[in-house]
């Protein structure tokens, strides 16, 4: 008996491992069959007990996003204010890919990306 248990245990570990990995799969290559590039700002982050989570800001068609992005290098969190280069979804801007090796310097290119002189300061 038990060792029917211990099979529907994992079959269902299986199961819920294989439908994190489909979905991840899934968000990148709409971002990617679908993309369109803009700047976003990195405005802060949050703890929590295993992760962090990283929340930036960024414009599409005028509408004001903010949204987290998950793991980046260690330490970033000390690049609060910074602008990066991201990719999202034309289907849906709420889905992002944080380029952090791209950070943005350019002012005239930040503003033309929505942002004002305030965010920029």
């Amino acid at each position: 008996m038990k060792k029917h248990i211990y099979k529907f245990i994992i079959l269902g570990f299986l199961l819920v491992l294989g439908y994190l990995v489909f979905k991840g799969y899934n968000y990148k290559k709409e971002i990617n069959e679908n993309s369109k590039t803009t700047i976003a700002k990195f405005l802060h982050y949050k703890n929590f007990p295993k992760t962090k989570k990283y929340y930036f800001k960024y414009f599409v068609n005028e509408k004001r996003f903010v949204n987290s992005y998950g793991q980046t290098q260690k330490g970033f969190h000390k690049n609060k204010g910074k602008f990066y280069s991201i990719k999202y979804s034309k289907n849906d801007p709420n889905k992002i890919i944080v380029n952090f090796d791209k950070e943005i310097t350019d002012t005239v290119a930040i503003l033309e990306a929505g942002f004002s002189i305030e965010d920029i300061e």
